[in-house]
């Protein structure tokens, strides 16, 4: 199955590996939480791979790769 792929985010998360929540860019510090698997489930339809204001991806936090939620505001395109 293709890595990002909306199944393939969903196997992840009910597998119970590693999920992160962040309102903003890394680079401009905004920070990352930890989220559970049902809050992960919960915000899953709203996101998808790619651009857009609430993005998925693969990022690697303390040598953990993490499926990462990425929220973003018209603020952040500045």
């Amino acid at each position: 199955m293709k890595k990002e792929t909306i199944e393939y985010a969903k196997q992840w998360i009910e597998q119970g590996k590693p999920c992160c929540y962040r309102y903003g860019w890394c680079w401009k510090g905004a920070g990352a939480r930890q989220l559970t698997k049902e809050e992960a489930l919960k915000k899953l339809p709203s996101y998808s791979f790619g651009k857009g204001f609430y993005s998925l991806s693969f990022i690697n936090i303390d040598g953990v790769e993490t499926l990462e939620f990425n929220e973003l505001s018209e603020n952040d395109m500045w």
